[in-house]
């Protein structure tokens, strides 16, 4: 078990004022057996409320308003975890993880690189971890390369992208392959922003592998969403009123205690 200490910003400059400006937040840890939350805070500026529900996915939503005009959004969050992954329990697969979903769709040149591996007898887990390998022989890292609209078969035609190309990629051809998958936003130590990496189920549990570093999941990773693909974990979702041009930056820390 490893007891860590996590912080997390996203601030909105508007190029001019804005209004009316209506929002939803998913950048709070999901409380799991694996992830025990200790010493949780948030706050916003400006100062307002947050409407807090649960998704289809298990994610906590905290949705808030503005309507006064305003020039910068500011959410900030921390707390304390204690991660451990022999601490997961069984639970059920939700049907959906086991079929496309928006950003992860089979196209011809996914389906070409997936006849070089053939299901294999070993089990679920072994045949994810070898499609994994496979994905980062062939893909590379390139910021900038893409974008949140960017899908699985689009990332994978051009060679290259992000954590979450990465991610969408596994997923797709780990779904192809019958084997239910999900995407998951979160932390890892060294990072300056947010991460995304790939949870596959086998015999009950769910287990995690980051294609991007091309590594199993340890107790290094901090969760804060799950869901089909990258557009179920957008941290931070908003509309508002006026003509600005608005500038997004994001701070993560996740430190060892």
């Amino acid at each position: 078990m490893r007891k860590v200490k996590f912080s997390y910003s996203m601030e909105l400059q508007f190029s001019q004022p804005v209004w009316q400006h209506s929002f939803s937040l998913l950048a709070f840890p999901l409380r799991l057996p694996e992830q025990q939350i200790g010493g949780f805070s948030w706050s916003l500026q400006p100062e307002t409320g947050l409407n807090f529900q649960q998704d289809s996915f298990g994610n906590t939503i905290g949705s808030g308003r503005f309507d006064a005009p305003h020039t910068f959004f500011l959410y900030e969050m921390s707390g304390v975890a204690w991660l451990s992954q022999s601490r997961r329990k069984p639970e059920p697969c939700l049907p959906f993880y086991r079929y496309p979903s928006a950003a992860c769709r089979m196209t011809v040149p996914l389906q070409n690189f997936l006849q070089q591996y053939p299901v294999v007898q070993n089990g679920i887990l072994q045949q994810a971890i070898e499609l994994m390998q496979g994905l980062h022989q062939q893909f590379r890292y390139e910021t900038g390369s893409t974008s949140v609209s960017t899908t699985a078969g689009d990332a994978f035609a051009q060679g290259c992208g992000v954590c979450q190309d990465y991610a969408q990629i596994l997923i797709t051809l780990c779904r192809a392959q019958g084997i239910a998958a999900r995407y998951i936003a979160g932390m890892i130590f060294g990072e300056g922003a947010t991460h995304a990496w790939v949870e596959v189920y086998d015999n009950g549990l769910w287990h995690g592998l980051d294609p991007t570093q091309n590594k199993l999941v340890d107790d290094g990773y901090l969760k804060l969403a799950q869901g089909r693909d990258c557009l179920d974990c957008r941290l931070n979702r908003g509309v508002f009123c006026g003509q600005a041009v608005q500038k997004q930056r994001v701070y993560v820390n996740l430190e060892e205690l």
